[in-house]
């Protein structure tokens, strides 16, 4: 029986140093990159208001070919449940038809409130054009300088368009370490992947799907041309390709986003527009009964580009707490990031003060709550 125990010992052991030397650790263990949450004498929100998470929705293969009833469907749930979308857009067009029905597509979303990002440039590319099918995903395999031929033709061609492009997902999740240098490069603000990085051996393998869903916290990748935010994505519950997902798992994704909540982390749900999804009534179902779920918490659902703006500047904030007869808060906003709705719970008896950058911006006594806007 002790050889057994010491076996199983030795085995478990094994299967620890195995996912670490798998698996960069320190992004699913590590709380979010914020300076200063509390101390004795105050609170600090990680979001607007009084939300306890966030929820992104994003949806995927928006183009010139999106069938507009899908479309509409989709717009009309979103705007029922108060939650701003971010479509990822493929820019390639063929023919001024094309791009005028990708212009009016793209009107659409704007219109609404919601955000367009690029979504690679063509989707797939043909490897050998003399074979059917035989395609190969976007970015896989190319060389720098045509990854970034592809970034910045797809999006010109969305900033022709009237949209303001600041994120990217990769088609089919094909980016690399030199895809997110082009990017950052090339001034996008945030990235958006199921593949994150940096990846270890085996990180991007369906057997390790579960670590995907314990990243509760976006984080930063800097390079020599700056930094972007990696938000990693939970995966498509209704996609139903050759069968592989039999129903869209309502269960499940209510299930995770949970999780998310009770860690105060930010749940990115990924979709697509196609067929074999969101147009789906069913589909449209489980989206419908997924957005009354996690809307009735305290979330905040904004695109992806405007929780982008909020994390960097949250991440800046500096917070610094004295006591000299009274409380004394001092703010800083170094970087100089805009912050609106910052929530301070303070939990000091006596009387305080708030600074901003060393402005007195409110003052009061006793536990209270405090809403503040703080310019940039």
């Amino acid at each position: 029986m002790p050889v057994l125990n010491l076996l199983l010992l030795l085995l478990s052991a094994g299967l620890l140093a195995l996912l670490l030397w798998n698996i960069e650790a320190r992004y699913y263990i590590e709380g979010p990159c914020v300076r200063f949450t509390e101390d004795r004498y105050v609170k600090v929100g990680l979001y607007p208001g009084d939300a306890e998470a966030v929820f992104l929705f994003s949806a995927d293969d928006l183009s010139a070919d999106t069938d507009d009833r899908c479309l509409s469907q989709v717009l009309s749930l979103l705007e029922k449940h108060g939650v701003k979308g971010t479509f990822f857009t493929i820019p390639r067009v063929n023919g001024d038809e094309a791009a005028a029905s990708l212009a009016k597509q793209i009107q659409r979303v704007l219109s609404k409130g919601h955000e367009v990002a690029q979504h690679g440039f063509s989707h797939r590319r043909r490897r050998h054009a003399w074979i059917p099918f035989f395609g190969s995903y976007e970015f896989r395999g190319l060389g720098y300088e045509e990854q970034l031929k592809r970034v910045r033709m797809g999006k010109e061609i969305l900033e022709s368009l009237n949209a303001t492009v600041q994120g990217f997902r990769t088609p089919h999740f094909s980016s690399s370490p030199a895809t997110l240098d082009i990017l950052i490069k090339e001034g996008f603000q945030y990235v958006s992947d199921v593949r994150i990085h940096p990846e270890g051996k085996i990180t991007n393998k369906r057997l390790l799907g579960v670590v995907y869903g314990s990243i509760y916290y976006p984080y930063f990748w800097e390079t020599g041309h700056g930094r972007c935010l990696i938000i990693p994505t939970n995966g498509d519950y209704t996609w139903n390709i050759n069968r592989v997902i039999r129903r869209p798992d309502l269960f499940l994704a209510k299930k995770r986003f949970n999780r998310y909540y009770e860690h105060r982390g930010v749940f990115c749900l990924l979709t697509h527009l196609h067929p074999l999804a969101l147009e789906k009534d069913r589909g449209l179902r489980f989206l419908d009964s997924l957005l009354h779920h996690v809307t009735g918490e305290d979330v905040w659902a904004p695109t992806m580009a405007e929780f982008t703006r909020w994390w960097a500047a949250r991440c800046s904030l500096h917070v610094k707490t004295e006591i000299d007869g009274e409380l004394c808060i001092m703010l800083s906003t170094p970087d100089g990031k805009a912050l609106d709705g910052l929530r301070l719970e303070i939990k000091h008896q006596g009387p305080y003060r708030i600074l901003h950058n060393g402005k007195e911006v409110a003052r009061g006594a006793g536990e209270d709550v405090v809403h503040l806007s703080l310019p940039g």
